[in-house]
């Protein structure tokens, strides 16, 4: 089990999401991932918001603290610069075909219930 840390970044009425397809399957995840040795959640959050959004972010207190298959930590986020879209993580550098695809979007609130 690995703790894991993401962000919740709101624009208007849209939520950044991480579509991901892998092995047949669609699904969204919050933008986010693994907590490295010596990192904090909030500083694991920031990271990756940098790695698979391209953008640098202000991270707020802990919005939930949910165990499934370790502590995952979520923060509300704020864009502070950077172009969204523009990650250059180790999953679209180096991307592996059994690790499927990584697609950041802005997911309109209103379609939330159909994801």
């Amino acid at each position: 089990m690995r703790n894991r840390a993401a962000v919740i970044l709101l624009d208007g009425e849209k939520v950044a999401f991480i579509r991901r397809e892998k092995m047949g399957s669609v699904y969204y995840v919050f933008p986010g991932g693994g907590i490295e040795e010596g990192e904090t959640p909030e500083q694991a959050a920031k990271r990756e918001a940098l790695e698979e959004l391209g953008v640098n972010v202000r991270v707020s207190p802990l919005v939930a603290n949910v165990f499934y298959e370790g502590n995952q930590y979520f923060f509300h986020g704020e864009i502070t610069d950077g172009i969204f879209g523009t990650g250059k993580g180790p999953e679209f550098i180096h991307p592996r075909v059994e690790n499927g695809t990584y697609t950041p979007q802005w997911v309109p609130l209103y379609l939330l219930n159909s994801l």
